[in-house]
């Protein structure tokens, strides 16, 4: 079953474009077909349902006739939509930010502090899409907005009415490294940093590692120690009696003819472990200019590594909680140039 996305389709996530397809199938069900490596976009296998679709792509379900049949009889259906991108009585899915991006400046850039993404918000926490480039906490070197800087400004446009703003920094991200992140914003919620400090914490993260992987899925395990190195080195590999236990896994979604694209689950988040596991097994992500070999990339102009999962439970209501965060633009366009054979 192949479709072809049309130009008001373009840049639409491919798990939307397929609901919107197919009206019979839920988005819980396109997201089972995409896990199971039943989605092709010309001819590629897609597993990340942020994907986003170009016009004049095709996209294949490869699905059995009987599934096939089901969808035809749902498209001949009295009120069902014969044009392509549009569900009936469908409803335009929430904003996943609460501010709107402001117009670019002087130069066509935004001033830092101007807009934060977020992704969820109550009384107590509030997860942001953090950029990358922008550093989670200030620091002698740091010469642009904090994300904490960013948030306060954020809270202090939004309420008002406090006098005072609390937002605690409960984890972190490298500053090159982008992705989803979780802060308080009052004391009695900060119990949800002994999540991560007790590893209770779902953590997933995209890569694109240098060179063909051998094996589909793996784990990568050993010591680190903490160093004071050049060049911005904090960790190294270790042994029991100097470091610490680290863990990681990975699934490979996707391979290309001088690289790899990852999916990465943590059992510890320890300084740089992912840069420093996968640097340890001649795979340095790409575009990682302290542990891979720092071999500069047309497509991207920082380390390929995206925290796309964070799951928890509120430190509050007890409820179980889990945020995705799209793929961004920059990695995006590296995966097309890599499925396009480019380097």
């Amino acid at each position: 079953m192949k479709f072809e996305v049309q130009a008001h389709e373009a840049q639409k996530r491919v798990d939307l474009f397929l609901c919107d397809r197919l009206p019979s199938f839920s988005r819980k069900k396109i997201k089972r077909m995409l896990d199971q490596g039943e989605v092709t976009i010309n001819g590629q296998k897609v597993v990340i349902a942020s994907w986003k679709v170009r016009q004049r792509d095709f996209v294949t379900l490869m699905v059995d006739e009987p599934t096939q049949r089901e969808v035809l009889r749902a498209q001949r259906a009295p009120g069902s939509s014969s044009v392509p991108g549009l569900r009936p009585g469908a409803q335009e899915e929430a904003a996943s930010s609460r501010e709107t991006p402001p117009s670019p400046g002087k130069g066509g850039q935004k001033k830092s502090g101007d807009y934060l993404k977020v992704l969820y918000e109550d009384d107590a926490i509030l997860v942001v899409h953090k950029e990358a480039g922008v550093p989670c906490e200030r620091t002698p070197q740091t010469v642009r907005a904090t994300l904490v800087e960013t948030i306060n400004a954020y809270l202090a446009r939004t309420q008002r009415h406090l006098t005072h703003h609390y937002v605690g920094l409960i984890h972190r991200l490298d500053t090159e490294t982008s992705g989803v992140m979780v802060y308080t914003k009052r004391k009695e919620a900060n119990s949800l940093g002994q999540q991560f400090r007790r590893h209770q914490i779902t953590r997933r993260y995209l890569a694109v590692v240098e060179g063909a992987m051998d094996k589909n899925e793996g784990k990568i395990e050993g010591f680190l120690e903490k160093v004071s190195g050049r060049g911005g080195r904090k960790v190294k590999i270790s042994d029991a009696r100097r470091g610490q236990k680290a863990v990681t896994h990975y699934r490979v979604l996707e391979r290309y003819p001088q690289a790899t694209l990852v999916d990465i689950s943590l059992n510890t988040g320890r300084t740089h472990q992912i840069r420093v596991h996968f640097d340890s097994i001649q795979h340095p992500i790409i575009g990682d200019k302290i542990y891979g070999p720092d071999r500069r990339s047309p497509w991207i102009h920082r380390q390929a590594l995206h925290a796309s999962i964070l799951g928890f439970v509120h430190p509050q209501t007890r409820q179980k909680m889990e945020f995705k965060d799209d793929l961004p633009e920059d990695m995006q366009r590296l995966i097309d140039a890599l499925r396009e054979g480019k380097n």
